[in-house]
């Protein structure tokens, strides 16, 4: 399961690379055709979901290296008073982010009624691209957090040893 979170945070990683790359140059893009009065009208729209794509998958790394934000004050305490067990800390690791997963995995479900809804009702919003694409962004990057939460609580399940 280690080699399952390692493989999906290089591919996170390198997607993120190639997604800030092409932010990037599409910006620069846009900047330079101001300047001789050329507007793109599509730019502006995908940079914004280039930009809300990114912070799921950033979301993603997070979760996986156990950086993301978290109001943990218990941990801090078990981490002081409980210095040598560390399987009395991966268990609460364990606990904590298994009811956060729940939690991101309803958002995910309401992400992706959300898509539904929005493919019924939707229309075509830029390039030709249906707007239930755009927001199919949603329940794909709650999905990808829960993935790759749940590989991590297997990992804390397996041992601190295995991480």
């Amino acid at each position: 399961m280690q080699k399952l979170g390692n493989l999906i945070d290089k591919i996170v990683t390198n997607i993120l690379f190639v997604m800030v790359f092409a932010m990037i140059i599409f910006s620069l893009y846009a900047i330079v055709t101001r300047l001789f009065s050329i507007t793109t009208l599509w730019i502006d729209p995908l940079l914004r979901h280039l930009v809300f794509l990114s912070a799921f998958l950033g979301g993603v790394l997070a979760v996986g290296s156990d950086k993301h934000i978290k109001i943990d004050v218990l941990s801090k305490f078990i981490e002081y008073r409980y210095k040598t067990n560390h399987k009395l800390q991966a268990a609460y690791q364990f606990i904590t982010l298994a009811i956060t997963l729940g939690i991101v995995y309803f958002l995910a479900k309401a992400g992706y009624e959300f898509y539904l809804t929005e493919k019924e009702y939707g229309q075509e919003s830029f390039l030709g691209l249906h707007s239930s694409l755009m927001t199919f962004i949603i329940p794909l990057g709650f999905g990808l957090i829960v993935l790759r939460g749940f590989v991590r609580c297997w990992t804390l399940l397996k041992g601190p040893t295995h991480e």
